[in-house]
């Protein structure tokens, strides 16, 4: 998780009712949109590190670790890229790592919030992104794996991933026919290899974005603004999944 989790909400004796711990905003993070608490899970705000106060250190945790993962890697295995996945990121670490959605619930809902979730974390200058493909909690049925899979053979980075409590869900637990069509998919994603290895490099050395919405590229056009579920390989290829269930329109 990045973080130290804390069993009790800021602490024994609680936390002082500053602006730290109750900020005047609503903040949309676990127990603030009930009390407005910023401390669940965690310590108080206005507790004191050595480099400041937590409410200034918290969303630190993920950028030093992915820091310091990285850099041991490079010295232990000199003259390779290292690769680290993580679920908590800031801005900066795509620097160093890549990044993984979070455990997200197999519906076709959450399938379709992991398009513009991906696009964000591209905008963060976090290109190399994926969520669970077919998702990580509940279990999954053949016609939504199916779907995800052929949307996931397009994500920066793809993995079907799901917990230890649900069904099975790799493309050979679902039979002959379903390995033939995602294979179509995934072959298609290692065909355009060489093109997403392009991106990554242009992202790498400029900064640029490998998934975008529309937008980005036609920021003039209007009816770009609200697709939320096409997204572009950079400027060149153009990606519309099924996203409905029972349904054979692309969108």
């Amino acid at each position: 998780m990045n973080e130290p989790s804390n069993f009790v909400d800021g602490s024994l004796t609680g936390c002082g009712k500053t602006s730290l711990n109750y900020p005047p905003y609503g903040a949309g993070v676990l127990g603030s949109k009930l009390d407005g608490k910023l401390f669940e899970k965690t310590i108080c705000m206005d507790s004191v590190h050595y480099a400041g106060k937590h409410y200034d250190i918290h969303n630190l945790y993920s950028y030093y670790q992915a820091n310091v993962t990285y850099r041991t890697l490079a010295i232990i295995i000199p003259g390779n890229r290292p690769f680290v996945l993580s679920r908590s990121t800031f801005s900066g670490s795509g620097r160093f790592v890549s990044h993984t959605l979070g455990e997200n619930l197999s519906t076709w809902e959450q399938l379709r919030a992991s398009i513009p979730g991906i696009l964000k974390f591209n905008l963060f200058g976090i290109p190399f992104v994926g969520a669970d493909i077919c998702g990580f909690n509940l279990n999954t049925t053949e016609e939504l794996c199916l779907r995800w899979m052929q949307l996931g053979a397009f994500y920066p980075f793809s993995r079907n991933h799901n917990s230890f409590y649900s069904k099975n869900q790799d493309p050979a637990s679902f039979g002959k026919n379903f390995i033939e069509l995602v294979s179509k998919a995934l072959y298609t994603r290692y065909e355009l290899l060489p093109y997403l290895y392009t991106l990554f490099h242009l992202a790498h050395t400029e900064g640029s974005t490998v998934a975008r919405p529309l937008l980005h590229e036609y920021p003039n056009d209007k009816t770009t603004w609200d697709i939320n579920y096409q997204f572009l390989w950079g400027p060149a290829l153009l990606i519309s999944p099924i996203v409905e269930e029972a349904s054979n329109e692309l969108c």
